[in-house]
């Protein structure tokens, strides 16, 4: 008799502890819209500095002289939010960073809708972009920048039409794509993802340590750096290289240069260097 007191007492409690936690769940992922926007004068800015926490990144151009910045989409009770812009020493630094507000701990993200800052940067030259992401997506879209760099974590990076001096990406757990870009020096970097390069002109340097790296271009005839540990090496051409020198390195897998070479090449007086290395996977270059 008395067991069964205890036993009752006890779903008693686990009932009532059930509805609490329901209560508590429904309060900390009940969504809330959020639609925000800023606006800055781009006469007083030249540098950009862009760092987010569990949010999209999107840069497109704008017609005008107003920067504007937006952040949309949903959010949770249980979440403080902190998203600022500033501008000190003609530099715009945009900031979003969340923080959980109680011990209620799960993934809230997955049932909300993704929350998205919009950068519109009117067209001009700017001396730099620089984004930092956590756990997003990044996309810049038609910037000119002496100085662009991103960084992410745990998110795809997507650049298109970047005319810059130096442009710098660095990944980790997460797909790179950069088309219709040009600088004098490119820098590539990934942890786990694989890097696409389509019409990117200047010197390339590209390493990733679990994913393959590919290449489409018009011309072969400037110095590039590929590598990567456990991926192939893909580069397609439209051109014949004319002055160039290959350096090949395989451990575990195939070379097919130009269906000529099968290792190390020279072509022409080999004044740019062309180095691909990769320990397990292919390398093809083809035209």
């Amino acid at each position: 008799m008395l067991n069964k007191k205890k036993l009752s007492v006890l779903a008693g409690i686990l009932i009532l502890v059930g509805i609490i936690g329901g209560l508590l769940t429904y309060r900390a992922i009940d969504p809330e819209p959020i639609s925000k926007e800023k606006v800055i004068n781009s006469n007083q800015v030249s540098k950009v500095n862009i760092d987010t926490d569990n949010t999209r990144v999107h840069v497109y151009p704008i017609k005008g002289d107003n920067i504007k910045v937006t952040l949309k989409g949903e959010t949770s009770p249980n979440i403080k939010r902190d998203f600022t812009t500033d501008v000190k020493n003609s530099t715009l630094f945009i900031s979003y960073n969340e923080q959980q507000r109680s011990w209620v701990n799960f993934d809230i993200v997955s049932v909300l809708k993704p929350l998205s800052i919009n950068v519109y940067l009117p067209e001009k030259q700017y001396n730099s972009l620089k984004v930092s992401s956590s756990n997003g997506y990044v996309s810049v879209k038609k910037l000119r920048a002496a100085d662009v760099s991103v960084r992410a974590n745990n998110g795809r990076v997507e650049l298109g039409d970047i005319d810059s001096e130096s442009l710098n990406t660095n990944v980790h757990n997460g797909l790179t794509s950069i088309k219709n870009a040009a600088a004098k020096i490119v820098g590539v970097k990934g942890n786990n993802g694989k890097i696409t390069l389509s019409n990117v002109q200047g010197s390339l340097k590209g390493e990733t340590h679990n994913g393959s790296i590919a290449l489409e271009t018009e011309e072969l005839d400037r110095d590039i750096d590929f590598k990567t540990h456990n991926g192939k090496i893909t580069i397609t051409t439209e051109k014949q290289p004319s002055d160039v020198q290959f350096n090949v390195s395989v451990d575990n897998g195939k070379v097919d240069i130009l269906n000529k070479y099968d290792r190390n090449a020279v072509i022409g007086n080999g004044k740019n260097i062309i180095k691909l290395a990769t320990h397990n996977g292919n390398i093809s270059v083809v035209k």
